[in-house]
């Protein structure tokens, strides 16, 4: 808490990897080049956390959920931006590992990402 305000201090961190991508056809002599990052955003307070966004392995979901222990805050919220597998895929595992904690999501997002899971289109 900001003593002189006496309002609760927000912070933030970003927790960012970097994995193989599935880009073919890079051209010779650059395949080093051939990587993504993701990366996730845990907000925090005095006792409560928030995260934006998971990751796509269990490797790195399961080193999120580390350093989201790390910061002793009870995760309260995960927050999908959009339906990419690789901003939502963790969020089994993560649920798994905050039990109290609630996914949430614009209803396009949900539903965009049901579909993939169903290995079907999303209709507009």
């Amino acid at each position: 808490m900001d003593e002189e305000n006496k309002a609760p201090i927000l912070q933030w961190e970003l927790l960012t990897k970097k994995r193989a991508s599935a880009t073919r056809g890079v051209p010779p002599g650059t395949e080093d080049l051939n990587w993504i990052a993701n990366t996730a955003t845990l907000f925090w307070g005095e006792r409560d956390a928030v995260l934006v966004d998971t990751f796509l392995s269990d490797a790195q979901s399961s080193e999120l959920a580390d350093w989201i222990e790390s910061k002793g805050r009870i995760l309260r919220t995960i927050y999908l931006t959009h339906a990419h597998p690789d901003h939502f895929f963790g969020l089994t595992l993560l649920l798994r590992r905050f039990p109290t904690a609630r996914a949430i999501a614009r209803p396009n997002v949900v539903c965009t990402a049901t579909s993939q899971l169903k290995g079907q289109r999303h209709r507009r």
